[in-house]
């Protein structure tokens, strides 16, 4: 237990030490009301108990006590009075101090009423822990809950979609009209696509998670593996009438693993092209900077609303400037955080002045 003593006088600041060493506690000495300030921002919750005198010059004990419950509101104040000062020991309490004692006081007496306070002090931090806590585990249910349910959401959508469509197929095909048939044949192959691209958005962000992933890192140029994969994608945009464009500012060299790097980055570009409108443009920045490789995806959608930076690479987490309501949430931005957390890199999103979100990748250098 650690506790700080204040007052002016020497012989008394002695004795205390003397008593309470005797016990095991850790003192501290302040011989005035700006001294105790100092020390009580310095040591902050690590104190246990105050004993503070009431008598001191500059700033009595009073005024301290109102100081100092602005900067430890929790530490329990015993004050010393000097016989006779009952109705100020009185105010003292009624302000929340935590107990008095006169002088001149007995040794066991004194120690009688520190401990106390201490044990009040113990169990009121007890029972803070534990509201922590308690609200600690009704967050992590509630999560559970919106994790479950927008699990339940992304899993069932597509199912859900491609059995409705397959009584409508059959009527279509019974009655001759092939080419409906046709165009519903599409649509469930769609739909079985989103469905089998979420589970395995699921096996990789668990292989991610676990560290289950084989890497091979090589220092050169991310250029052309970024196009390819641009390449690879671009029929995506272009079916949504969008355009997605590669910039790169001068020679550019990096440490990455080419399947990791493709992965980070093919999820933000597809996080941009969702919501990208049509006709707009989505660019693929990198340049070099003096400690590594910077990788930006700057895309036209709404952008992310102040103070929801972070969130949005949370599990199935989405921003409320874009979120639907209808529960539906991607797993994409939680890859690029484990893919970074993996190899070392940093991630960052943000808003561009112009409009947009701009996600950035950050490669250092080995």
């Amino acid at each position: 237990m650690k506790l700080l003593i204040v007052d002016d006088t020497t012989s008394i600041r002695t004795m205390v030490r003397t008593i309470f060493e005797m016990f095991d506690h850790a003192i501290i000495e302040a011989k005035n009301g700006a001294e105790a300030l100092t020390l009580a921002q310095q040591q902050g919750d690590d104190l246990d108990v105050i004993l503070l005198d009431q008598t001191m010059p500059d700033m009595d004990g009073l005024e301290t006590f109102e100081e100092l419950k602005k900067i430890i509101p929790q530490i329990p104040i015993i004050m010393i009075t000097a016989h006779g000062s009952i109705p100020l020991a009185t105010e003292f309490m009624r302000r929340g101090g935590a107990d008095f004692v006169e002088k001149p006081f007995h040794p066991e007496i004194l120690e009688l009423r520190v401990r106390t306070a201490m044990q009040h002090h113990a169990l009121f931090k007890r029972a803070q822990k534990a509201e922590a806590a308690q609200a600690a585990a009704q967050e992590m249910t509630k999560r559970s809950h919106r994790l479950l349910s927008n699990l339940s959401h992304n899993l069932r959508s597509p199912l859900s979609g491609a059995l409705g469509l397959l009584p409508l197929v059959r009527q279509a095909v019974a009655k001759g009209e092939m080419e409906k048939a046709n165009r519903l044949f599409t649509l469930m192959d769609e739909t079985q696509s989103t469905f089998l691209h979420f589970v395995e958005q699921i096996e990789t962000l668990a292989r991610l998670e676990m560290g289950n992933v084989q890497r091979q890192v090589r220092q050169e140029s991310p250029e052309s593996p970024l196009l390819a994969l641009l390449e690879r994608m671009r029929p995506r945009f272009l079916a949504e009438q969008k355009e997605v464009h590669y910039r790169q500012n001068g020679e550019v060299t990096a440490s990455f693993d080419e399947d990791q790097l493709c992965m980070a980055v093919e999820q933000l570009l597809e996080n941009a092209r969702r919501f990208t409108p049509s006709q707009g443009v989505v660019e693929l920045v990198v340049r070099q900077e003096e400690k590594g490789c910077l990788i930006q995806v700057l895309d036209q959608g709404p952008g992310i609303p102040a103070g929801e930076e972070e969130s949005i690479f949370e599990l199935l987490t989405e921003s409320s400037r874009t979120a639907t309501g209808a529960g539906g949430r991607g797993l994409g931005l939680t890859i690029v955080r484990s893919v970074c957390q993996l190899n070392g890199w940093g991630q960052q999103a943000g808003n561009r002045p112009q409009g947009g979100a701009e996600f950035t990748l950050f490669l250092p250098n080995l």
